[in-house]
């Protein structure tokens, strides 16, 4: 799979500015954080996003044999509707992708090539391959809280499996997951969301900087969100190709 692919699978799931200025953060609650399930418990979940929106993000990304940036639009339906349109320099349309419940259509517009899969052939980035991805993106998607507990942390809340296999840092200023990362049983990392420069967007706090890395691909990206339009009018462009588009299927 070529370049443009890969950037799309990216985009799919998960700079080149400077980072917003952070919201004024609440005074720290006087009470004690309580225990994994309290902590987690306050966190938002994927009920809290509005059902339909679109995303304005500048993407860079890099993996061991090339990197680059680029503009993306997501628009958002629902808990598993996607439409992702990635742009070049000059604006120039490099490629779109459609996600649905059960299938992925990545449209490569520079080789003209069309990539088939469903939800579970691994072309979404792991960990964006089951539930609501847009929640994922935003870090709405807090973990049970079965198997973590709370250790001491001088700056923001940290959980732990007891097993060492996943982490997750709380800034509680704003309720909000700053990091979520998973690890082999051998003490590698295997997957890595972090969620930093919170900002409002119509009421709603919400990560405007996300950096998603997967070590042992050897794979990063970086989102910087630029706006959030919470049901925003119109349609995206149908997601149209010629009948004699190149196909590849990915199982």
């Amino acid at each position: 799979m070529n370049r443009t692919a890969v950037l799309l699978l990216l985009a799919a799931g998960l700079a080149g500015c400077a980072a917003p200025a952070r919201i004024a953060a609440p005074a720290v609650p006087a009470t004690p954080d309580g225990d994994a399930a309290t902590v987690l418990g306050r966190l938002p979940t994927a009920d809290s996003l509005w059902p339909a929106f679109r995303i304005e993000a500048r993407l860079s990304w890099s993996t061991p044999d090339f990197g680059e940036t680029v503009t993306s639009e997501i628009r958002v339906r629902g808990r598993d509707t996607l439409w992702v349109r990635l742009r070049g320099p000059l604006g120039i349309e490099a490629a779109r992708a459609l996600v649905t419940r059960d299938s992925i259509y990545l449209h490569d517009r520079l080789a003209d090539k069309l990539y088939v899969g469903d939800r579970s052939s691994g072309l979404l980035p792991a960990g964006l391959d089951e539930g609501f991805l847009a929640a994922s993106f935003f870090g709405f998607d807090p973990p049970r809280a079965a198997g973590f507990s709370v250790v001491p942390d001088s700056a923001y809340v940290r959980l732990e499996r007891a097993d060492g296999t996943e982490t997750v840092l709380v800034d509680r200023s704003v309720h909000r997951m700053v990091l979520h990362e998973r690890r082999a049983p051998s003490g590698g990392v295997l997957e890595s969301r972090r969620f930093g420069s919170f900002d409002r967007f119509s009421g709603l706090v919400l990560p405007r900087r996300i950096v998603a890395v997967r070590p042992p691909d050897s794979v990063r990206a970086t989102f910087v969100v630029r706006s959030v339009e919470p049901e925003p009018a119109g349609s995206p462009d149908p997601f149209d190709f010629p009948p004699d588009l190149v196909r590849r299927r990915v199982n």
